[in-house]
């Protein structure tokens, strides 16, 4: 019976210590999380972006790729880069640079203005290493303490707009007028055939004829500039309107040419001009030569004799022909002041045991030339001698028929 008890009084301490009340949620314990050790470097707190600043760290960035352009940049070659200017346009304005200076600017409602006083947001031309042009735009904040609170920036490749300018430096146009009217010719070969060490230089240089009067000697990379009403070379181009030879192909010659900040430029072509060949026949310009002495000679031109000596120049004018007989002359010929077809006598060769004329022919602009070579004339025997032979050869057919 004791047992029986004992078994009653367990089933129900075990009914309602053990099993949960229906009317009572079954009370589970939360799971804990595991906890992971980081391995950490605490020394580069304080760097980089772990950086600890009093600043705003980010701003709505505003986009002015699409309002601020670069109109023009100085490309003179002889403007270092260091004074390079650029000209930056809004869609009303305009204003003038140095590279890494700072163009501040502002809003006027949605629209945007240069500011000449300093505002938050500011735009700066950058040249990279490849010649690459940059645009920096950038949005610094300052507190009232004056210690810098924003400061962002944001780079970007740009062009130069492609936009048609009118010129307006005087001496550009000046320089404009009088170059645009020449005329280009090929090497003058009188260089070629008798420059020597002196003007060898001038070789094989194009030539550039300017108002008739003056002659550029020209070839790639070459630079002019204009001083005093007129093209010239000049070892100094800073301050003075300059032109360079940009290109030179066998039908086309570019030639750039800048105000003195590089900001304006105009590019000039030209085309080679049709040299022309002479209509004289060499065999008509010179008869009757004979030699004088080892050096000279005497010959008809124009039903005229003349004396001829080695290097001699003789040039064709509208009246004739005339032997150059001053250094003056020799000067107007070379720079076209006196135009005409030109001969250099070279002197006496021998050829096959036999004495001959030479010299070169030039046509009027010298883009062309020819060789000249003549036999002597044969010398006539005197008329008492004639007669003296014909007896002489009479009496002999006299006694062959004996």
């Amino acid at each position: 019976m004791l047992l029986a008890a004992l078994i009653a009084v367990g089933a129900v301490f075990a009914i309602y210590f053990i099993l949960p009340a229906e009317d009572e949620p079954l009370m589970i314990p939360p799971k804990k999380e595991e906890i992971v050790a980081l391995s950490f470097d605490y020394e580069v707190i304080g760097e980089g972006p772990l950086a600890l600043r009093n600043e705003i760290q980010s701003f709505p960035f505003p986009d002015l790729s699409g309002e601020v352009h670069v109109l023009a940049r100085s490309s003179r070659p002889d403007i270092p880069f260091c004074e390079m200017k650029f000209l930056l346009g809004l869609q009303e304005e305009e204003a003038l640079v140095a590279p890494g200076q700072h163009l501040h600017l502002s809003y006027s409602g949605k629209n945007l203005s240069f500011s000449k006083e300093a505002t938050p947001l500011w735009v700066q031309p950058k040249i990279g290493e490849g010649g690459d042009m940059w645009l920096e735009m950038g949005v610094e904040l300052l507190s009232k303490e004056g210690e810098r609170v924003l400061g962002e920036t944001r780079s970007f490749k740009v062009e130069t707009k492609e936009t048609f300018k009118e010129v307006i430096d005087e001496e550009l146009i000046k320089g404009v007028e009088c170059l645009k009217g020449a005329k280009w010719w090929g090497p003058d070969h009188l260089y070629s055939q008798y420059g020597g060490e002196e003007y060898g230089l001038y070789k094989e240089l194009e030539r550039l004829e300017v108002g008739g009067k003056r002659i550029l000697f020209a070839r790639e990379g070459k630079t002019f500039v204009w001083r005093d009403g007129m093209w010239g070379e000049s070892e100094e181009t800073r301050g003075f309107v300059m032109a360079r030879v940009e290109e030179i192909s066998p039908y086309k010659m570019e030639v750039a040419l800048w105000d003195t900040s590089g900001l304006e430029s105009v590019l000039l072509s030209f085309k080679r001009e049709r040299p022309s060949r002479t209509s004289l026949r060499v065999e008509d310009l010179f008869t009757r030569i004979r030699q004088r002495t080892t050096s000279r000679i005497s010959c008809r031109m124009d039903n005229r004799t003349v004396i001829l000596k080695k290097g001699d120049w003789v040039i064709h004018k509208p009246n004739g022909w005339h032997i150059v007989k001053t250094a003056s002359e020799m000067s107007a010929i070379l720079n076209f002041g006196v135009e005409g077809e030109l001969f250099v006598f070279d002197g006496l060769e021998k050829i096959d045991g036999k004495q001959v004329f030479c010299g070169t022919l030039f046509n009027p602009r010298r883009t062309t030339f020819q060789s000249v070579k003549l036999p002597m004339t044969p010398t006539k025997v005197s008329s008492q001698k004639s007669k003296k032979l014909r007896t002489a050869n009479r009496k002999l057919e006299l006694i062959n028929e004996d």
